[in-house]
């Protein structure tokens, strides 16, 4: 009986402790990963997203999907949660980003003025070494939609953001 009373004590803390904030881990102990590193997995018990994140297994990404904000709004939401908006490096990256909001979608990649030259940079700092353009414009931010990345609609358009995560190694 004593057994049983500690199993269901323990049982309901559990319960009553768990949350389904996108920032917590599942075993709640893990500190906050961002875009410039990657961790073990401690128990291969666990996933290796944080609970309600999409998990791309073919890039090791975790996807989060934010209301619709301006490029700068969902930018900072995604930096509230310990990660940025997300990297394109190859074509096929941009479908499972399209398939979670299904519209246009906000993407980590922006124009900075460097030397009076504009030069396109992601907000993690990861290396720019492709892009699927679409078409393009003269806005400042980019945003996906279908198979392709494009720069028409202004940073102030309302739009899902896409935050991302690298997942547990």
């Amino acid at each position: 009986m004593l057994k049983f009373l500690v199993f269901l004590s323990v049982f309901v803390v559990g319960v009553l402790c768990q949350s389904n904030d996108p920032t917590d881990y599942y075993d709640n102990q893990q500190q906050p990963i961002n875009n410039q590193q990657t961790h073990q997995k401690p128990s291969s018990q666990l996933l290796p997203c944080r609970k309600g994140w999409r998990y791309i297994s073919e890039y090791s990404k975790c996807l989060y999907a934010t209301p619709s904000l301006t490029w700068h709004e969902a930018e900072k939401y995604c930096t509230d949660l310990g990660a940025h908006l997300m990297t394109i490096h190859a074509q096929n990256e941009v479908q499972p980003a399209q398939d979670m909001v299904g519209g246009d979608f906000w993407i980590g990649l922006y124009k900075s003025v460097n030397s009076k030259e504009y030069t396109w940079r992601f907000t993690n700092n990861e290396t720019l070494d492709y892009i699927p353009w679409g078409s393009t414009g003269s806005s400042e931010c980019a945003f996906g939609n279908g198979r392709n990345v494009h720069q028409n609609h202004g940073c102030d358009s309302k739009h899902s953001g896409i935050c991302q995560l690298y997942a547990y190694s």
